[in-house]
């Protein structure tokens, strides 16, 4: 769009995304993870990383959980939405803000990671879950559309708990290949190794 509406410096407009360190995060024993972090082995866990705000989709995040009492919800951030009060949600672990290395075990130990910003650039936080093989349901935004691999879904409570559904009904082959597929496309498209080359080339060209 940038390049189509601003026709004279369209030369000096290029897509770069911020690269990922993908050997940090990288898979692990879920398993072993959850043992570690004293989770329930065979529990269904769902992961939000990042700020709980209206504008990180904190309305619809909450009605998933009212319909998921079954599941356990991991929420690493900040909670900014007063809709959520902790005597409620007894299905929410909530980890406030919390340093990388213990945030990327809460990653390797969840099955689904919940993404439903109503504006985004390119996601830090999405792309670290998907690195470690974490598949994810993500609003349909823009800039998300740029994520393959990703569950795209609408403004929807129904469409979004669809989505759930529908992971949740795969065989555990079915979501091991798609744990792996996650991976290697965040491997192959936002690794430092991946993306090097362009850094070093629009960089110094620039």
């Amino acid at each position: 769009k940038a390049k189509k509406f601003l026709f004279f410096s369209r030369n000096k407009i290029f897509y770069l995304p911020t690269s990922l360190d993908t050997n940090f995060f990288s898979p692990k024993n879920k398993l072993s993870t959850r043992k570690t972090l004293g989770l329930n082995a065979h529990e269904k866990i769902l992961i939000y990383s990042g700020r709980v705000s209206y504008m990180k989709g904190s309305d619809f995040l909450l009605q998933i959980i009212k319909r998921n009492p079954d599941k356990l919800f991991i929420l690493a951030g900040e909670i900014l939405d007063k809709n959520y009060k902790k005597d409620e949600l007894s299905n929410v672990l909530l980890t406030g803000n919390i340093p990388q290395g213990e945030l990327l075990e809460y990653y390797r130990s969840s099955d689904v990671c919940l993404f439903f910003s109503r504006s985004e650039g390119m996601s830090l936080a999405l792309r670290e879950a998907m690195s470690v093989g974490t598949v994810s349901i993500i609003s349909n935004i823009e800039s998300n559309r740029n994520l393959d691999l990703a569950i795209k879904v609408p403004f929807d409570a129904k469409s979004i708990q669809g989505e759930i559904e529908s992971y949740f009904s795969k065989t555990k082959q079915e979501r091991t290949l798609l744990s792996k597929k996650t991976r290697e496309y965040i491997v192959g498209n936002f690794s430092e190794e991946a993306l090097r080359k362009n850094h070093l080339k629009y960089f110094l060209e620039f």
